[in-house]
């Protein structure tokens, strides 16, 4: 139930904000400071971690061994951004397509896949320091809530409703005519296993844990 009102909130946030970031955008020259909302987009890196046992199939002599498999996807995002020139602070709602998964194998001809947080609704803080003329760069660190939306979940194995991520970040601000634009890199580490202990499904049973870290390429304009 929480879960559900805070993608609820997250979606009503995105739209009812979605034409202020895009005026923004729009009406922004060459500005100094990157205040406001924005629309960000890019390219991410899933890297599956966990501890796994291998355990036969009930009911048969066969036995059941997992493999994680990263994956390649897709981030857009819509966020506020405030502070100083020195330093500011940015909140987001992001949406992320990455389909990581685990390979289950129990010796058959076809080998079955769990995606684990397939499609997710995340909230991202982060607080970012801007060196100034000497070094024209950003650094950035903050915690990343990651919710995954239960309609993309495979059945196997199990997950939690809610995860948990550090990002860092490192970013460069690039003027453009209308607008300013940011190029920026992050590394997100995953905190918190991502499936549920439970003795109902020998699939599940399967995996002691499982993390996943992310890597990121993004743009942020505004």
């Amino acid at each position: 139930m929480i879960m559900k009102k805070i993608l609820l909130l997250s979606i009503c946030v995105l739209a009812a904000f979605i034409s202020n970031a895009q005026d923004s955008t729009a009406t922004k020259s060459n500005q100094a400071s990157a205040d406001g909302f924005g629309l960000s987009a890019g390219v991410v890196f899933g890297n599956l971690k966990m501890d796994k046992v291998s355990q036969f199939v009930a009911g048969s002599d066969k036995v059941l061994t997992a493999t994680p498999k990263s994956a390649i996807g897709m981030s857009a995002a819509l966020f506020y951004e405030f502070g100083k020139p020195e330093y500011s602070f940015r909140i987001a709602s992001e949406v992320n397509f990455l389909q990581t998964f685990i390979e289950y194998d129990s010796g058959e001809q076809n080998k079955e896949e769990g995606y684990v947080f397939p499609v997710t609704i995340e909230l991202p803080v982060m607080v970012m320091y801007h060196f100034q003329k000497s070094y024209p760069f950003s650094l950035g660190i903050g915690p990343r809530a990651i919710f995954p939306l239960p309609l993309f979940n495979s059945i196997h194995p199990e997950t939690n409703e809610v995860g948990f991520n550090i990002d860092f970040a490192i970013s460069k601000k690039i003027a453009l005519k209308n607008t300013a634009m940011r190029l920026e890199l992050a590394y997100s580490l995953g905190l918190t296993n991502l499936i549920k202990s439970t003795d109902k499904d020998y699939y599940t049973n399967n995996i002691d844990g499982v993390k996943r870290d992310v890597f990121a390429f993004r743009f942020y304009f505004n």
